[in-house]
């Protein structure tokens, strides 16, 4: 049951599933475990319930598409429904019910006590989703959407997109209107389904569309929703921190349990029992809580066809003259190098100058192939671009010191964490950043990752062994000293 003062009345659970596993298993689940922490309903609305009402039939076409149970289409209609049924001061939270194996984790942790007051105290009293570093909204939505949707500028091409869950909704004006017409959009099959674009040509840089997620991404910019920012100008250190203690939840920021820890943490301690509490605290952890607020965009970048045309092109030059973005493509698909790269991008003084000797060291070894007689191919590109981000390393290695350690610490696997962390504590304290470098030294020693296996880029693996050899380095570096374990022995302060 939940404890103490609140400014919201009941709360209500609702999870969807067309009935196919795992779904239902994870629906029903997500139910039960809201119970338990204190909701006073959860309803898994199944496509059988949906199958019995006006609005299946209506959207038939749309509804049976395979791809999201129906393109998701059922997903604001049902939010919609419930929030029409409770009353005035109650909350109504949807999650997506996942494709994780049942039974992996538990869906609430604790009842959602800060996102839950959050809500309440937001001038829309409604929080759509949540934003990160990486999605970048031209990517993923399709261009008849932007024109239908009049939303075709650059401004929302470049916008963060929206990720689509959870979604926290109380009675207001502001809440009906926009699943309104989130639905709206929804219906039309141009905006919502992969039908080819026919009002506009589809921008270079789309990927794949996101259907729901798309439209009420474009709608929540537009209208100037509140939603969460987890992206590094955000509360992405919090939401960091929450991960990595719970790093056996599957996409985590996906899950209001979790995220509502991440704002709890993201928060003053003080902040929900204050008298007034002052929103633009909380400018960090959540958008548009001011009026006006810009609309969060990515760097426009050149379209990855288009750096790809022009490496092709640069590589026929006896010195290619690339730039960073070009090297970033070659390792793009490389989840060893850019986990390594993750880790530079936080020395933000030191990543300039570490680009300017990579990009050098590409163009030279480029033309030591040119100068052999054998014009390098895109076939050569990612060894050629492993091997000048390794040789920009070597020439920092204060810089390759610090990035080694944060990489090697997100290779471990949850165990060799633990134990880690059992002898040095966290690697951010002074004793385990010491340990880590030593251990990353006999890494070095051992040679344990070669140019062929961080090209390779299989992180699995990797993280296998390097763990494994965390075990065996501990056994060694931490067994007593014979002396150590004799009754005679000195067993004063060390």
């Amino acid at each position: 049951m939940r404890r103490g003062h609140s400014r919201v009345g009941q709360a209500h659970f609702l999870v969807y599933s067309n009935g196919v596993e795992p779904f239902a298993r994870n629906a029903d689940d997500y139910c039960a475990s809201a119970l338990k922490v204190g909701f006073d309903s959860a309803r898994h609305v199944t496509e059988a319930n949906l199958k019995k009402t006006p609005f299946w039939d209506e959207n038939r076409f749309i509804l049976e598409q395979e791809r999201g149970a129906g393109y998701w289409l059922w997903k604001p209609w049902i939010i919609l429904q419930k929030l029409r049924e409770v009353g005035p001061d109650d909350i109504v939270i949807y999650n997506d019910a996942g494709r994780y194996g049942a039974g992996s984790f538990h869906q609430f942790p604790s009842f959602p006590h800060a996102a839950v007051e959050l809500c309440a105290l937001t001038p829309k009293r409604f929080i759509h989703g949540f934003i990160s570093n990486w999605q970048i909204q031209g990517h993923y939505t399709k261009r008849d959407a932007f024109i239908l949707m009049d939303a075709d500028t650059d401004e929302q091409r470049l916008a963060a997109q929206v990720c689509a869950g959870p979604l926290l909704f109380m009675p207001s004006k502001e809440s009906f209107a926009f699943l309104e017409q989130w639905l709206d959009y929804c219906r039309d099959p141009r905006i919502l389904t992969d039908q080819p674009d026919e009002m506009g040509k589809t921008h270079e840089v789309f990927r794949d569309h996101r259907h729901d997620q798309s439209v009420g991404s474009i709608l929540a910019h537009k209208t100037g929703a509140h939603y969460f920012d987890f992206s590094e100008s955000g509360a992405f250190g919090s939401a960091e921190d929450v991960r990595q203690r719970n790093r056996h939840v599957p996409r985590l920021q996906t899950h209001i349990g979790y995220v509502s820890l991440i704002a709890a943490r993201a928060m003053p301690d003080d902040f929900l029992v204050r008298d007034e509490p002052d929103l633009t605290d909380l400018s960090h952890l959540l958008r548009n809580l001011v009026p006006g607020e810009p609309v969060p965009v990515h760097p426009d970048k050149v379209p990855q066809p288009v750096l790809a045309a022009e490496l092709e092109e640069l590589l026929k030059e006896p010195r290619p003259t690339l730039c960073r973005d070009h090297l970033q493509l070659a390792v793009a698909d490389n989840r060893i190098t850019n986990s390594r790269l993750h880790v530079l991008n936080k020395y933000l003084e030191e990543a300039p100058f570490f680009w300017e000797l990579a990009i050098q060291a590409f163009r030279d070894r480029a033309a030591a192939l040119h100068a052999q007689g054998r014009e390098p191919t895109m076939e050569d590109v990612p060894t050629l671009a492993v091997t000048a981000l390794r040789d920009a390393e070597a020439q920092m290695p204060d810089l390759r010191r610090k990035v080694m350690s944060g990489f090697v610490w997100t290779l471990f696997t949850d165990d060799a964490r633990a134990i880690f962390k059992s002898a040095h504590k966290n690697v951010k304290s002074s004793k385990g950043a010491l340990a880590m470098e030593r251990f990353v030294a006999l890494l070095d020693e051992l040679d344990f990752m070669p140019v062929e296996v961080e090209v390779a880029g299989k992180d699995k693996i990797l993280s296998e062994e390097v763990s494994r050899r965390l075990m065996d380095w501990m056994l060694v570096d931490h067994v007593p000293a014979p002396a150590d374990l004799s009754p005679e022995g000195d067993h004063g302060g060390h």
